[in-house]
């Protein structure tokens, strides 16, 4: 799943000359659960060296070691949710990952920068119901959203076009802190065509 997710996820990436970190979020609405999905980068640069040389025990410019990695994951995953809220029917609510994927990512040169693509689940949303992404804090966010089979949606802060499943994409910056996805009520599937009564045929005298 994330493979796909990816995809969809990594368009506009920025470039290297950007040492901001990036973030983009995919809105996944299933008939059992939402689901944010979460790409965010951090180009080489200085936050990326201080970040690296809290973690390199060894010294050797690369996180291998489980000691590392587990440092890697401690240290990144609170920046990548930063200042991020999921809002199930106007309630609060709390996602639990359920995939996570880190790599130190080489950029230019000898500096290398990081990159995190994690998969957050939490419940789902009620047919008619709403989900609401809000930034708080963290870098400026492109949202976007997708339904699955089941889940149709509709939305008046991403664009949408007939016939593509996903839609926007917008950004949450300081502008603008939130955008709203209705789960709407599948279309009815049309009649079927009703059947003449085949008629009797007549008995020969």
């Amino acid at each position: 799943m994330l493979g796909l997710m990816l995809g969809l996820c990594v368009v506009g990436r920025a470039g290297a000359h950007t040492q901001e970190p990036t973030r983009r979020v995919l809105v996944q609405i299933t008939p059992t659960a939402t689901q944010l999905v979460i790409h965010w980068t951090l180009p080489d640069g200085v936050e990326a060296e201080q970040l690296r040389q809290r973690l390199d025990g060894d010294g050797d410019r690369r996180l291998r070691r489980p000691a590392e990695r587990l440092g890697q994951g401690l240290l990144l995953l609170p920046r990548v949710q930063q200042g991020l809220s999921l809002w199930v029917d106007g309630r609060p609510v709390a996602v639990t990952a359920k995939d996570v994927r880190m790599k130190d990512r080489t950029w230019t040169g000898p500096r290398t920068g990081f990159e995190v693509l994690a998969l957050f689940e939490g419940p789902a949303v009620a047919v008619g119901g709403e989900v609401v992404v809000a930034r708080q804090a963290g870098p400026p966010t492109v949202v976007e959203a997708q339904g699955s089979e089941g889940a149709v949606l509709a939305s008046t802060d991403l664009p949408g076009r007939a016939g593509d499943p996903v839609w926007g994409p917008t950004t949450l910056d300081d502008q603008r802190l939130q955008v709203s996805v209705r789960r709407a009520q599948p279309a009815a599937p049309p009649p079927a065509p009703s059947r003449a009564p085949a008629k009797a045929s007549a008995s020969a005298p």
